[in-house]
């Protein structure tokens, strides 16, 4: 591209508009985006517990953990959708009871899991 020609579209306009100056041009050279340092470090703190505990243990600790939350779930009356043969740990779908609290629609009753349980657990509707 020549010295006087817009580099994209964006520039093309602010050019055609008189908008091109020396703050547009700044902007230009800053990504829209930021990296995901917090991400990172859960990445990099993950990897370490499962360094110390091993794919093995890691593998156990999760199976634990899922049949603990199906097995609280199901003690709590609630039904799930997969039957036992074919749960898993990391996944765990719940139906919406027939019954629910006056003035409760199953959209709540999935605001009200989200917010109030560790894990997000998906609801299922008449499934």
């Amino acid at each position: 591209m020549g010295a006087g020609t817009p580099a994209c579209p964006v520039d093309k306009m602010n050019s055609a508009l008189g908008a091109t100056n020396a703050a547009h041009r700044v902007e230009q050279a800053i990504t829209y985006h930021a990296s995901p340092v917090s991400m990172i470090f859960a990445l990099h703190a993950g990897l370490g517990v499962l360094l110390e505990e091993g794919i093995a243990g890691s593998w156990a600790r999760h199976a634990e953990c899922g049949l603990l939350l199906q097995d609280g779930l199901e003690n709590l009356g609630l039904q799930l959708v997969a039957p036992p043969d074919h749960r898993l740990p990391q996944l765990t779908t719940v139906r919406v009871p027939d019954k629910l609290p006056a003035g409760m629609s199953e959209a709540d009753v999935r605001r009200v899991c989200c917010s109030t349980t560790a894990s997000k657990l998906a609801l299922a509707w008449d499934l």
